[in-house]
């Protein structure tokens, strides 16, 4: 009867999915300002809407997450758009705790570490989806794969991190759509037989793990190959290396990790195959929620997060190819002709004597221009800490605070900003585009455009901070226009603290503030768009998020320097948790010693590991 709905988002998708509409479907926003809702009383009852007011002031932040968790979901399901129906919400109320199984033994996707913890790529993915749709997966550990297995069909486990999909695993699991993705490789010793494709192992001794896809896939599309099963890769590469069998065969990210891991130098990665290792999260059948949920969730995980969980715990190095013995029976036939061209380079010699001597000029003159340079970046790091704001000048507005500024490279991409406005002042940290040179450039764009933005808005709204930003850094690098070459842009928080009434109020663009509740630190994050970049519409709207500023609380601001530096035993990221355990255990310390509590311990975090970022964190409290 019409052709579209334009409604509030909560309410339409509560009777979408009540009503089992399939063919309505929600494809955008009409507007993204935040819709408020109130209650109200008679204007001749002003004293009962004072009353409720009041009442409501009263509700602490653990109450109304309560009651949104009750109606709508998790506050992170509805931070980052995970859209559940009311029979997906009630069963997960139902069901908080989840049994997770897996024999624990494939490192890097799925192992426990040193202290007995899940460790891996598929912890990664399962840590991000447990916090993001409110469940705790508790690992059930010393089973075996085949254990697993049937641990699994009989409902004593109720899902598996790390499964591949078959037609024969069909009949008894739910399967999210795959999150990653590996080729099958071979592996065979050095000096071991020559292998270019699966068809080269026929008649030969081949390894694979008990009850893994490799060995369904061989032993159907290869019934000649001798399949010799092993209870992990491990023991099977331990085989191998004792050429007790002729290869070994798994995907490459397992292979390449545990030949490193233990050390065997005579086995190499012989040969590509033309099968992929896919993994899915596998839920026991009678469960067919928690898949569609899980998907859900999935879809939520973007691709900066994917990457950051696929390079902690791959670094992946390989070559296919020939080995030394294999090469040099290639190379005999040609080496008369090796000798001829010896020959003719010989005739060369005088006349590169005279490219030598230019070439030794040439390096006189990049020597010189190297410490131009150098001296030029020098001078460019003084003018970027000039555009800092004086330390004096937090001081004086605030009870307590510390600044981190500690660029990767001499200058760097992250910066912070203080200016007083109507009825407060702002603190303002930002992580733009690139590090060194490039980023340097871009705190100079991005100063510039909060200069502008608080021009014209005075009175500091964050929010319309942020859209102004957005729109002065599109133009300044013609990034509004399609013949713009450069797609580089910001994420950065803008508090504006109003003294007077004891309030803060936060926008962030892909930027969370971190503040003290209680004895905890919760997170109270921004919108998802960013300033500037190409994908970011010119009109894009920002919201506020205010709070009543209580005695001696705590606010943080923090760059993913940190958050994302690798480090410590099992080389994983600092993350969000570490951080708050970190300034929850300190927080007591006057603030310039909780600065010095949080370096000394990402230092000790860090250890040999390269600094990933620029650094910086802001730290206050208005006493």
């Amino acid at each position: 009867q019409v052709d579209a709905y334009i409604g509030n988002q909560v309410v339409a998708e509560h009777l979408i999915n009540l009503h089992l509409m399939q063919n309505v479907v929600s494809v955008g926003f009409f507007s993204s300002d935040p819709q408020f809702l109130a209650m109200g009383v008679p204007k001749d009852r002003p004293l009962l809407r004072d009353i409720m007011d009041r009442a409501l002031a009263e509700m602490t932040e653990a109450e109304r997450r309560a009651i949104m968790v009750e109606y709508l979901g998790t506050e992170e399901m509805i931070r980052s758009g995970i859209q559940l129906t009311q029979e997906e919400r009630a069963w997960l109320k139902e069901h908080k705790k989840v049994r997770m199984g897996d024999d624990f033994l494939w490192p890097p996707f799925s192992f426990l570490d040193k202290d007995n913890k899940f460790s891996g790529v598929a912890a990664g993915y399962s840590e991000i989806l447990a916090e993001r749709i409110g469940i705790e997966l508790e690992p059930m550990t010393g089973l075996s794969w085949k254990q697993v297995m049937e641990k699994i069909k009989g409902g004593e486990i109720d899902v598996m991190p790390a499964v591949a999909r078959t037609k024969e695993r069909e009949a008894f699991l739910n399967f999210t759509k795959p999150y990653i993705s590996f080729p099958v490789v071979v592996a065979t010793r050095k000096d071991g037989v020559f292998v270019d494709n699966l068809g080269d192992l026929t008649g030969l001794r081949v390894g694979v793990v008990e009850g893994y896809i490799t060995q369904e896939i061989l032993a159907h599309d290869h019934p000649n190959i001798v399949l010799v099963p092993y209870p992990n890769i491990g023991e099977g590469l331990k085989a191998l290396d004792e050429n007790q069998i002729a290869a070994f065969v798994d995907n490459l990210g397992s292979l390449t990790y545990e030949i490193d891991r233990l050390k065997f130098e005579e086995i190499k990665i012989a040969a590509p195959t033309k099968h992929r290792f896919e993994l899915s999260f596998g839920v026991r059948k009678d469960w067919p929620q928690l898949a569609r949920i899980l998907d859900k969730a999935l879809e939520t995980i973007d691709e900066k997060e994917r990457a950051a969980i696929k390079n902690t715990w791959m670094a992946i190095q390989v070559k296919f190819g020939l080995d030394l013995k294999t090469i040099a029976l290639w190379v005999v036939p040609f080496a008369v002709g090796g000798l001829l061209i010896i020959i003719i380079v010989v005739a060369w010699n005088r006349r590169l004597g005279a490219e030598i001597s230019h070439r030794k000029k040439a390096e006189r003159e990049l020597s010189n221009a190297f410490g131009v340079i150098t001296e030029s970046i020098d001078y460019a790091a003084h003018i970027q800490q000039s555009l800092l704001p004086p330390d004096a000048f937090l001081a004086e507005d605030t009870a307590d605070h510390f600044i981190v500024w500690e660029p990767r490279d001499v200058v760097g991409g992250d910066i912070y900003w203080y200016r007083r406005c109507q009825g407060g002042f702002l603190i303002v940290l930002a992580d733009c585009t690139g590090h060194g040179v490039p980023g340097a450039f871009m705190t100079i764009i991005a100063t510039g455009a909060l200069d502008r933005a608080l021009r014209d808005r005075p009175d500091g709204d964050p929010a319309a901070i942020l859209k102004i930003m957005n729109r002065s850094v599109k133009h300044s690098l013609s990034q509004d226009r399609e013949e713009g070459a450069s797609d580089d842009g910001l994420e950065l928080g803008v508090c504006k603290i109003v003294p007077d009434s004891r309030k803060l109020i936060f926008a962030g663009a892909r930027f969370s503030l971190f503040h003290s509740v209680g004895g905890d630190l919760a997170e109270m994050k921004g919108d998802k768009s960013a300033i500037g970049y190409r994908h970011v519409p010119v009109d894009q709207q920002y919201s506020n998020r205010e709070m009543a500023i209580t005695d001696g609380q705590r606010f943080y601001m923090v760059s993913d320097g940190l958050i994302d530096q690798i480090g410590g035993d099992r080389h994983r990221m600092f993350g969000k948790k570490r951080f708050k355990k970190l300034v929850i255990s300190g927080w007591d310390l006057p603030f310039a010693e909780q600065k010095t509590h949080i370096l000394g311990a990402l230092a000790e975090y860090q250890g040999n590991e390269s600094r990933r970022d620029d650094l910086s964190v802001v730290g206050f409290t208005m006493g």
